[in-house]
């Protein structure tokens, strides 16, 4: 059987050799089908019935098999997983039409290159490891009710360093943080205004209170004896503090809270003349007016127009607040030797 192998293989013919049913070996007439076990079809060569893959990417049935759907498709369940293996010095990429351009690419080592924009659609993205590398990092929010940065540890996790920590250069001193504790770090910090007030106005009222205080530190000691002397006289004439202050406690408690009125007044508008209705039914007010900035000023004239009208006069004009308290009839008479 052997030398009739050879013999056959040995002619120089293209067409294929079988053997029969009898096991005669004979030729195929040109044309025919082949088929392997015994399958017939009309699809070509076919092993089991099934067209065979060819070097160029097309099949023996006619029609052009070969993709990444195809290999999917064909992949054994039990591997788990579609698996591309990469062998070293061999990266995989996907480029454009051209080859020239690779769009992602991923080396023997697992690092992933990818040229273009990165979209993701999710509403949470994980990044893992401790390393980001990125030219700059832009943050356009589509929703205006959402919080565009929020950092913070996953549930059960305490942080034991810093939360948050910027440099301008690279292993550079630290130019902002925040640590485990909420506190806070700026290396420099430059403010313009504080509440709508100049930060440098702002300085030279803390330098110049500084000097004050310094100022009265460095008095003599008899300045300070004749203060001491001045307090001494002052007790003296009342007789004794603690009494008067217990016989102030005492006109106080006696005084009904129904009897005092407490009345706040804003200006809006620029103006020289408030004129503050207050509807109190009583002319013993006692106040205190604010410019817009709640420093204190002092009017030019108040006038109680009547016992439920007070008008204020201002040189210029202002906006501010005015706070005053009214005094309610009826009033306890007190002896004014009390």
């Amino acid at each position: 059987m052997t030398e009739q192998i050879r013999d056959i293989s040995g002619r120089e013919s293209i067409t294929p050799v079988f053997i029969d049913q009898k096991g005669s070996y004979r030729r195929a007439p040109e044309g025919s089908i082949l088929n392997i076990a015994g399958i017939s079809s009309t699809q070509g060569f076919t092993i089991n019935g099934q067209a065979v893959m060819l070097a160029d990417g097309s099949s023996t049935d006619g029609a052009f098999s070969f993709s990444l759907q195809t290999i999917y498709n064909n992949t054994v369940p039990e591997s788990g997983a579609a698996r591309i293996k990469l062998v070293p010095g061999k990266s995989f990429a996907l480029s454009d039409s051209s080859g020239e351009t690779d769009y992602l690419v991923v080396d023997p080592t697992g690092k992933i290159t990818i040229l273009g924009e990165l979209r993701v659609d999710s509403s949470i993205i994980f990044l893992a490891g401790a390393h980001q590398e990125a030219d700059h990092w832009q943050i356009l929010a589509n929703d205006g009710s959402k919080v565009s940065l929020l950092i913070e540890p996953k549930q059960n996790v305490v942080y034991s360093g810093h939360v948050v920590r910027i440099r301008s250069a690279f292993d550079g001193p630290i130019d902002f943080s925040i640590d485990q504790f909420g506190s806070t770090y700026i290396r420099s910090l430059t403010i313009d205004t504080l509440n709508g007030q100049p930060i440098g106005d702002l300085f030279s009222q803390i330098t110049a209170l500084q000097d004050a205080i310094n100022v009265l530190l460095s008095s003599e000691n008899s300045q300070v004896l004749d203060l001491a002397g001045k307090f001494q006289t002052i007790d003296t004439q009342l007789g004794s503090l603690d009494t008067r202050v217990t016989d102030i406690e005492n006109q106080l408690n006696s005084l009904s809270v129904t009897n005092v009125l407490g009345f706040e007044y804003k200006q809006l508008s620029p103006a020289s003349t408030w004129t503050i209705v207050h509807n109190a039914g009583s002319n013993r007010v006692q106040f205190t007016v604010y410019d817009e900035l709640m420093r204190f000023i002092v009017p030019d004239d108040v006038i109680p127009l009547d016992m439920n009208t007070l008008v204020i006069h201002f040189a210029t004009e202002q906006i501010g607040t005015c706070i005053f308290t009214c005094l309610l009839p009826p009033v306890t008479e007190m002896d004014s030797e009390a």
